[in-house]
């Protein structure tokens, strides 16, 4: 649970069911898994969607407890989560914190470099803060 806040607590997605969707229509011509095929091949991003969606989305280990304001940052890609640790009893799962540096809203973007996340950002690029009581 991100801040140790004992309640409100909501529960969010970690793959949201918005995700399912696996072709791409008319409205929405590049969908998030037709790109993938664009770099990799059928099978292996049909195994990454049935990893991920084989169960559907309402299971445990979908889901996260934030607070509703960390929650909404979520939603936002305010920031990230690198997974770097999982407990013996694979209850537990400890992740590295990132906050995202805000969206340029660029029409291009190099696919060739790999993205790199700043070490020294922190919410004020988003004029938000978290607080670990």
């Amino acid at each position: 649970m991100l801040t140790k806040v004992a309640e409100p607590i909501d529960v969010a997605h970690i793959y949201p069911f918005s995700m399912r969707k696996l072709e791409a229509s008319p409205s929405d011509p590049l969908s998030f898994w037709s790109v993938l095929r664009l770099f990799w091949s059928q099978d292996r991003v049909d195994a990454w969607y049935n990893a991920i969606f084989s169960s559907g989305t309402e299971v445990v280990y979908n889901l996260m407890c934030l607070g509703p304001a960390v929650h909404k940052y979520h939603e936002r890609a305010y920031f990230a989560l690198e997974p770097k640790e999982i407990s013996n009893d694979k209850k537990r799962l400890m992740v590295r914190f990132y906050w995202l540096p805000r969206s340029q809203h660029s029409d291009e973007v190099d696919i060739l470099r790999s993205p790199s996340i700043p070490e020294d950002l922190d919410g004020e690029n988003h004029e938000v803060s978290l607080w670990n009581r």
